[in-house]
């Protein structure tokens, strides 16, 4: 990346990762001042801001301390509030998820984790930021388009394991930024619902996405459902809570509309199908997975406990194969036993046999 900046800017850099706390003040009010007397003068272009997203790139590259990678991903997050027009905003959040995507594969693995902070810590800022604006539905749709183009879209060049990052704190980061109505949060989904429609999407990030964001969901509801039903107080919704709410039955909607779409595959329809079906479950307030109680599974295990020890014997002599030992495997064996209870089986079953006859006979 080196190659791409000036030397001028690589020293400005170095300065903004600095190890010393004076320096890197100064740099970052330096930084910061000169971000809003350009977009003060004219607007930032996709130019201008992709060479200003691959500079701090590189300035989170170089810091290698734990905390100050922090302070520092805070830093870099916060300068989309700086700029003038709220266009610039949403082309700094694109630029700077796109950046970190086309330089993913070059980063080693000793410092993916800052990358993935950073993208966590943007998206934070960018939510509380459309919170500080009331979730106005012009400026939201504004970042949702922006998502749309890389984060939450088919793009193949757009890194994959980005995508499931950024899926997984999607709901966590809406959820702390707060104040949305339900309808509101609907809208937030309605991206990722069209998304499962698209029927090249790869089943890694299908599975990422109804696992992360609408099975998360669910489970949520559930647990909080079986918690309350614990207590003597009545029964009600998780959207009644202080956290996130939702419309099951909007997005149970949602999920069925997309599964009757022509281009969705049959395996993919079936599940978008069972999966809205859960969410018409939690809106009529039933918990949306089957809950098996230990006594429920004793029931159902009617088997005579000698087929049950032949099985194990079995099976242990199958793995003692399998591994090739010299020694033979320990087999819970009892020859003995399992003949006596067979024949005890037997025994049982034909004087059932001669009970029946008599009272045939009768």
């Amino acid at each position: 990346m080196d190659s791409e900046l000036d030397e001028i800017e690589i020293i400005f850099a170095q300065k903004l990762a600095s190890g010393e706390p004076i320096t890197r003040r100064r740099a970052f009010r330096t930084l910061c001042d000169w971000i809003q007397a350009e977009s003060a003068k004219q607007e930032f272009d996709d130019k201008a801001m992709v060479h200003l997203t691959k500079g701090l790139h590189y300035v989170m590259w170089m810091q290698d301390k734990m905390l100050w990678q922090e302070h520092l991903a805070d830093n870099i997050a916060s300068l989309l509030n700086l700029f003038e027009r709220e266009e610039e905003s949403v082309l700094f959040v694109k630029c700077m998820l796109v950046t970190i995507s086309n330089e993913w594969p070059r980063i080693d693995r000793w410092r993916m984790d800052k990358f993935l902070m950073l993208i966590r810590r943007l998206v934070r800022a960018l939510f509380l930021r459309l919170r500080s604006k009331n979730w106005k539905k012009r400026i939201t749709d504004m970042y949702m388009k922006a998502f749309k183009d890389c984060v939450i879209s088919n793009d193949k060049s757009f890194s994959e394991a980005l995508k499931f990052h950024f899926a997984s704190i999607y709901l966590d980061e809406i959820d702390g930024a707060g104040g949305l109505r339900p309808d509101q949060v609907t809208e937030l989904l309605k991206p990722y619902t069209e998304l499962l429609a698209d029927g090249t999407l790869s089943n890694y990030l299908f599975d990422s996405i109804v696992q992360e964001i609408f099975l998360t969901i669910l489970h949520q509801y559930a647990e909080e459902k079986v918690a309350k039903s614990g207590t003597d107080e009545p029964a009600v919704e998780i959207a009644s809570g202080q956290g996130i709410k939702f419309d099951y039955g909007e997005i149970s909607k949602l999920l069925f509309e997309i599964g009757k779409k022509p281009g969705v595959k049959s395996v993919r329809r079936k599940r978008l199908y069972a999966v809205s079906k859960k969410f018409k479950a939690a809106e009529n307030g039933e918990i949306p997975f089957v809950m098996v109680t230990k006594a429920e599974t004793r029931l159902k295990t009617n088997i005579p406990k000698y087929e049950i020890a032949s099985a194990v014997s079995r099976l242990m002599n199958e793995v003692a194969k399998d591994r090739n030992t010299s020694q033979p495997a320990k087999v819970i064996k009892n020859d003995k036993k399992i003949k006596k209870n067979r024949k005890k089986t037997q025994q049982r079953s034909g004087l059932i046999r001669k009970k029946r006859k008599q009272q045939k006979k009768l």
